[in-house]
């Protein structure tokens, strides 16, 4: 979920994405985390992150506290329902 007023479609993705970066925050403290570049998207770049040798984005949506977006899908909706 967005955590940018801008970016966000609803008050709803907002709390969600507060949450999803402070979870994404503590999954990060004091780890051994790497980084491997893999292209750009929206002027971003973009990469792989491991944390002690685990992906991360497999653990924040393992966790909830994110979902796949795969390249040339609709972002994933987080307005309007109950949170899993």
């Amino acid at each position: 979920p967005e955590s940018r007023a801008d970016q966000a479609k609803c008050r709803a993705e907002l709390r969600r994405g507060a949450a999803s970066a402070a979870q994404a925050r503590a999954l990060l403290a004091r780890r051994t985390v790497t980084f491997q570049r893999v292209g750009r998207s929206y002027n971003r770049t973009v990469a792989k992150v491991r944390v002690d040798g685990r992906d991360l984005a497999t653990m924040l949506v393992e966790a909830g506290a994110a979902r796949w977006w795969p390249r040339g899908e609709a972002k994933p909706e987080w307005c309007g329902e109950a949170r899993r």
